[in-house]
Order: structure tokens, then C-alpha cells, then sequence
């Protein structure tokens, strides 16, 4: 880890956040990047892994069995696996960040030793929040569809239809602010769980729960200003597939093998670009909530931070 060492900070404001985090990130580069580069294998692991099965599962001649056991059991086990490695190497950068900011740096070695028996709980609280955004979402929608289907009888019967228009965007208006007042609140249950690595999965979301309240705004407007930062990347990565797409699905419709065998380099290299915008990209966002969880715990708590860390460091 670089020994670059930045001082205590003050509670940042939005524009700061991003700023602080660009400065980490360089200063740390090589650091983070080796980390995120093996969070990225660990992520791309399970790709790879099917992809090479499936030629077996042609040659072989038996498709079903080799279909359920490679689909079905191997690759989902897989997947679960790696992307609770990918977790815990991403949720390292952010406890590394926080010990930055906090003038007490950590190796990433010694880092790596506190957060690692977290992993499976930095697993679990990130997918119940993605089975928290996905219910809320999908209740969310329904509720939509239901008052909409409601305003619009009622709207029918008055002769004001064309009003119809406005009401569906203000609907999409709220639905869209509620899930993003969850997202905001879910948002670094992982930071916890690297940080105070003596609590639990549940406590972990708890934390997040309850550091970011009253801060929905300024996280959004955080998490909008680091996209635009961070799209261009993946923008680039796209131009290959994009550039031949029309090519490729109609190629695909009169024959999927020529177009498999045509379009495979290009494939092969937006996959490749986006591997690489991956691990560049990765510690970015890691960097960015050690910095949001830091200024959180400010502003929160503020001289409770000098008390906590003794148990966290």
C-alpha cells in the first residue's frame, strides 16, 4: 500500500466527496487497482467457466445431463462463490480508504486479515438488498399500474384523458424517488461490515440505516456525479459490439453459427474492454463510499469516531 497518508478530515460537502475521492484513488492507484484487479477475476471467473463448457456440452452428445450439472449445479455455486470474493476485495478498498482518511493506515495485507472472515456476512447483506430493492421495486410498480388503472376510470369518466400523460410521468416521479430513498439508505452496508468488522450481516444494513439518514440528497447527488464520472469508460467498451450490431443480429437471423463464428473477435474484445473499465472502475466506486461512510460517521457522530475507531483499527 502507498504511504501516502491524508489527515483527519472535516465533515465534506458533495462537490468534496468526489473531489477527496479522485485524490485518494490516485494517490493509491496501484493499491487499489491490484485489489480490484482480483476482485475482477473473481467476478468474470463464473463467465469464463461457461463459456468453456459449452463447447463440451455440444461434443459430448449427452446435452441434458451435462446441462443440469454444469447450468444448474456448478455454475450458480460458482457464481454465489465469486461474487462474495468480488465483494469482500471491493469492500476491502473501502476500509482502507476509511483508515486513510482517519490517518490510520493499514497494509493491505493486515486489511485483507480483518475483512476476510467477513465475507459471507458482506455477501448476505448485499443480496437481501438486492432482494430488498428488487420487492420494493417490484411492489412499487404494481402500485403504479393500480392507481394509474384507478385515475385513469375516473379520468375516462370526466373526459379528462388528456391528462393521462402528466399523471403517469408524476407517478414515475415518486416511484422513482421512493426506490431511490431505499437505494440511498442501503447504500455502504459492506463499508460497515470491512470497518467494524465486529457486527453481524444485520447489523451491517442497520448501520447503513442509520448513517444515512437525512442524507438521501447528498448521497444522490454523490452517486449522479460519480456516474458521469465513471460512464465514459464503460461507453468506450461498448463502440465495438454496438458499431457491428446490426451486422450481428442480422447475420444471427439466417445463421447463429456464422454469426458466432464471424463475431467472436469482436465479442471476445468488448468483453476484454469491459474487464479492463471493470478493474479500473471498481475502486473508484470503493473509494467513493470509504469517503461517503467516513463523512457520514462526521457528521454523525463526531468526536464518537476518535472512541470507535480504537475498536476498529
Amino acid at each position: 500500500m502507498s504511504e501516502n497518508s491524508t489527515p483527519p478530515m472535516e465533515p465534506l460537502s458533495v462537490g468534496n466527496v468526489v473531489s477527496a475521492g479522485l485524490r485518494i484513488y490516485r494517490d493509491h492507484f496501484m493499491s487499489y487497482f491490484r485489489i480490484s484487479l482480483r476482485a475482477t477475476l473473481w467476478s468474470f471467473l463464473p463467465i469464463v467457466f461457461a463459456l468453456l463448457c459449452i463447447p463440451l456440452v455440444f461434443l459430448s452428445g449427452d446435452y441434458t445431463i451435462l446441462f443440469v450439472l454444469i447450468l444448474i449445479l456448478i455454475v450458480p455455486v460458482l457464481f454465489i462463490y465469486c461474487a462474495a470474493k468480488y465483494f469482500v476485495n471491493s469492500a476491502l478498498i473501502s476500509r482502507l480508504v476509511f483508515g486513510v482518511l482517519t490517518n490510520q493506515l493499514e497494509t493491505v495485507s493486515s486489511a485483507r486479515q480483518m475483512v476476510n472472515p467477513q465475507m459471507w456476512n458482506i455477501w448476505k447483506a448485499l443480496f437481501a438488498v438486492g432482494i430488498i430493492l428488487f420487492v420494493f421495486n417490484l411492489i412499487l410498480t404494481l402500485a403504479q399500474q393500480l392507481i394509474f388503472s384507478l385515475l385513469a376510470y375516473i379520468l375516462a369518466s370526466l373526459n379528462l384523458e388528456l391528462m393521462l400523460p402528466l399523471i403517469s410521468l408524476l407517478l414515475s416521479v415518486v416511484v422513482l424517488g421512493l426506490y431511490i430513498w431505499l437505494y440511498s439508505r442501503l447504500f455502504i452496508p459492506e463499508v460497515s461490515l470491512a470497518v467494524e468488522t465486529n457486527i453481524n450481516t444485520s447489523q451491517g444494513i442497520s448501520r447503513s440505516w442509520e448513517l444515512t439518514k437525512g442524507s438521501v440528497f447528498r448521497i444522490q447527488l454523490i452517486v449522479f456525479i460519480t456516474f458521469l464520472v465513471t460512464i465514459p469508460m464503460y461507453i468506450v467498451a461498448t463502440i465495438p459490439i454496438l458499431a457491428s450490431f446490426a451486422s450481428i443480429v442480422f447475420t444471427a437471423a439466417n445463421s447463429p453459427a456464422a454469426a458466432l463464428q464471424q463475431f467472436a473477435p469482436i465479442i471476445l474484445i468488448t468483453l476484454i474492454l469491459f474487464f479492463v473499465a471493470t478493474v479500473a472502475i471498481t475502486p473508484f466506486w470503493q473509494v467513493i463510499k470509504g469517503v461517503i461512510y467516513y463523512d457520514l460517521r462526521s457528521r454523525r457522530e463526531g468526536m464518537g469516531l476518535e472512541l470507535r475507531k480504537r475498536e476498529i483499527i
